[in-house]
């Protein structure tokens, strides 16, 4: 790929030799050094390098090499994993020190590597001397960042390797002493990395923490941004201060609790679990009281609001209340009424009388109730109004005429206006596809991906009871709410239907720029080619009803990599050469690169469209989707678009006839019996290929699938009745096949080197040219009456004798 020229004492040399006057017979054979502890060779040839390789415990790999006499002979090197928590924040401090309010440490691994002489005394290089080290981390420890470091942590402190070339698997450098070293990944901050940390190593307050400067660890947390649980729910604190003692929570209040402390010097861990809905206050507004946890001893505390399951259904008992007197009951927006008294024996149930009503019913009525010896009505606050918003119920009981006036409030601190999703940096998306039916054997094609939203289909909220979610339309007055345009119950709630399109992005964005999310919180009018506006939306609805979400979303796929294996018998062996991708969005260019060869290629060549990915979020993500909203007005989801695809394709035969496209079935079961609905169908083509549906993992883990023919009901037809067993193992979610197995006759597994169906049909009759099986049937035929008249014969003759 270039030239580079050296000089004779650069230090990258070691050594040289011409080329043309070298005898190879006469170069001696080199041993190589076992990984875990690298051994200099006892004797060297002057200027030589001298080469160590050792490997930690968890996999991360050290490769040494230093020139002669930078060591004495008898030296070995080590290499072990650090997990020290104050080595570790040493260096993410330093990482961190010139970090934006936006940016984060997203990783590190540390490796403490150790040169000891034959007798076992840490030595470091001789003076003068440098060594060249590669620190190789595994897939399974890769950093995840947009900015590398490497760090050396030694008695003196934390500084910086300067030299250092990093990237997320490696670390290469120079170094003249050695202890531990750091590697350490940056970028922007993780939204989906919800903590709720009480930490003062990361707040520089002289005297203490006013509770309006402290932050937590991706969540801003103070009285008027106060952290959101419903009832059962928990939440860990983890609390430090800095004068060795052995800190606790505590909370002065019943509506949460404290469990599960575990304490040590300078550090404590508790669970808060949420018991019961924190009380209502009003100030310029309805709001609730937080409920206050406090790290003893110093000015720390975090505040939580705790929402009631049943915030929005109320009961109202009539027989409670007196035959004389009104009594007022408040209610919010969009409650849900229950009006009960016991029956009076006639059957009546509340009603409004008009001249209590002049301003018009603000109350829906959507049920009757008729419980035993209690009769009432439902109802639903669905109207508000600044100037009329209350209205007189009465109702004739068993105890006389009851009254109450309902009032509704314009409860808007609940009321919530989107439901974002971002796709996070650093999900991961690969396919795996087994090309089973060959007749050379098994291969598997591994492509890599990096995944972007490319739209969002639709956005669901759900209740408990899983039904949606209300959803409703506010007015630009904000003390006026219609009725007329709610969301009928049972329809998305948020779609990207136009043109009521709740969702806009901004194209100017590329994919995996920090501003590639799709919102329902506005969206874009085009007025013309160069004019627009925006709109925000005017739908909302009420975080206490959501339990749960689900986003369809449309992706965007390109690859990165494309590995190849063929199957051994036990194992995968890597065939042919690696094809890489370089995706560089901003300025359109998109390269390929395999066996040292690089090419332009077209994104829409090689990009892959899902058209509709399910991201289902359970009620603990929504919790943090709120959290996570910079004001709270609405749900701020973020995921990773963690996906493992595994396709099959198997081969099919049919012995008797030619093959028809799409004349058998096939299915892929999570289950020996094969019962149940296949995870993966698919049928034949004409020349016999099989290719299953892609199978969709989303976490890493062991599975089992089993392969089968779907009997058919050609009476002519002997079906196959082959299963297939193939154990699958996802790690890093990248999908592996450990062993594939066929049941034989015999009931039992035996190893397989392919997925084959062969059917068999009844009969077949031979090809005879142009007159087709007219000769044939007319030699059968001839053959028939020859044999009738033998018979014949044979009998006249027993006669005669």
């Amino acid at each position: 790929v270039g030239v580079v020229s050296l000089q004779i004492d650069d230090s990258k040399l070691f050594g040289f030799v011409s080329v043309n006057s070298l005898d190879v017979t006469d170069v001696p054979e080199q041993e190589t050094a076992e990984p875990g502890e690298g051994q200099a060779p006892e004797e060297q040839v002057e200027d030589a390098a001298l080469v160590f390789e050792a490997t930690t415990s968890s996999g991360i790999a050290v490769r040494a090499q230093a020139p002669a006499g930078t060591f004495t002979d008898g030296v070995t090197m080590t290499a072990e994993d650090v997990n020290d928590k104050e080595i570790i924040s040493q260096a993410e401090e330093a990482a961190g020190k010139n970090l934006g309010d936006k940016e984060e440490v997203k990783g590190t691994i540390a490796v403490d590597i150790t040169f000891k002489d034959s007798e076992g005394n840490e030595v470091e290089p001789e003076e003068g001397n440098s060594v060249d080290v590669t620190i190789t981390i595994p897939n399974s420890k890769k950093l995840e960042g947009d900015d590398y470091q490497l760090f050396h942590v030694n008695d003196s402190g934390v500084s910086e390797v300067k030299n250092a070339t990093v990237t997320d698997n490696e670390a290469a450098f120079s170094s003249d002493g050695f202890s531990i070293f750091v590697v350490t990944a940056t970028g922007e901050r993780d939204k989906d990395a919800v903590h709720a940390y009480i930490n003062t190593r990361y707040i520089t307050v002289p005297g203490g923490v006013s509770p309006d400067d402290l932050n937590g660890d991706n969540i801003k947390n103070n009285a008027d941004y106060p952290y959101y649980m419903r009832i059962g729910d928990t939440v860990t604190l983890v609390g430090h201060v800095d004068n060795s003692s052995y800190p606790t929570f505590s909370c002065n209040n019943s509506h949460v609790s404290v469990n599960n402390v575990t304490t040590s010097a300078n550090e404590v861990t508790a669970t808060v679990t949420a018991l019961s809905a924190t009380d209502w206050t009003y100030d310029g507004g309805w709001k609730r009281v937080p409920a206050v946890v406090r790290l003893d001893g110093t000015d720390e505390v975090f505040y939580i609001v705790v929402i009631g399951n049943t915030d929005r259904e109320k009961t109202i008992n009539l027989d409670n209340y007196s035959t004389n007197t009104m009594e007022t009951v408040e209610v919010n927006y969009h409650d849900t009424i229950r009006i009960i008294g016991t029956d009076n024996g006639r059957g009546d149930t509340p009603y409004r009388p008009a001249d209590q009503n002049p301003g018009g019913e603000i109350l829906t009525h959507i049920a009757y109730i008729h419980e035993g010896n209690i009769s009432g009505r439902t109802f639903v606050a669905n109207t508000y109004h600044a100037d009329n918003n209350d209205e007189v119920v009465y109702m004739w009981t068993a105890n006389g005429l009851k009254r109450v006036r309902i009032v509704v409030k314009n409860d808007l601190p609940d009321a919530l206006d989107h439901a974002d999703i971002e796709i996070a940096d650093g999900g991961k998306y690969t396919s795996v596809v087994v090309e089973g039916g060959g007749e050379d054997g098994m291969y598997k094609t591994v492509t890599e991906y990096q995944s972007h939203v490319y739209y969002v289909n639709s956005c669901n909220l759900y209740k408990k009871d899983n039904t949606p979610v209300f959803v409703f339309h506010r007015e630009e007055d904000p003390d006026t709410w219609a009725t007329t345009e709610c969301v009928p119950l049972g329809q998305p709630h948020f779609t990207s239907n136009l043109p009521d399109d709740d969702y806009w992005h901004d194209e100017n964005f590329q994919p995996g720029d920090s501003q590639y999310e799709l919102t329902s919180k506005y969206h874009r009018i085009d007025v013309d080619e160069n004019h627009w506006h925006f709109v925000y939306s005017k739908k909302r609805f009420f975080y206490q009803e959501v339990d749960r979400a689900e986003f369809d979303v449309k992706l965007q796929i390109v690859p990165t990599s494309v590995k190849r294996y063929k199957w051994n018998g036990t194992g995968w062996d890597h065939v042919d050469d690696d094809i890489s991708y370089h995706i560089d969005f901003d300025h359109d260019i998109y390269t390929k690169t395999q066996g040292g060869v690089t090419e332009p290629v077209n994104i829409d060549d090689i990009e892959r469209l899902v058209d509709s990915e399910i991201f289902k979020l359970d009620r603990t993500a929504v919790i943090d989707a709120y959290n996570k909203c910079p004001n709270h007005t609405g749900l701020d989801f973020t995921v990773h678009a963690n996906t493992a695809l595994l396709e099959f394709e198997a081969n099919k035969k049919l012995v008797g006839r030619d093959l028809s496209s799409s004349e058998f079935t096939f299915g892929i079961y999570t289950d020996e019996s094969c019962s149940g609905s296949p995870v993966a169908t698919a049928t034949n083509t004409a020349d016999g290929v099989v290719k299953f549906k892609e199978i969709n993992i989303d976490s890493d883990g062991n599975y089992t699938f089993y392969m089968k023919e779907l009997e058919g009901s050609d009476q002519l037809i002997d079906y196959d009745q082959a299963i297939y067993r193939v154990e699958v193992r996802v790690d890093d979610m990248i999908a592996d096949i450990l062993s594939f197995q066929r049941k034989n006759d015999q009931g039992t597994w035996e190893n397989a080197t392919r997925f084959q169906f062969k059917n068999y049909y009844a009969f077949s009759l031979p090809a005879t040219g142009g007159t087709g099986v007219i000769p044939v049937m007319a030699a059968g035929s001839a053959m028939i009456g020859g044999a009738l008249i033998l018979l014949m014969l044979r009998r006249r003759k027993e006669v005669d004798l």
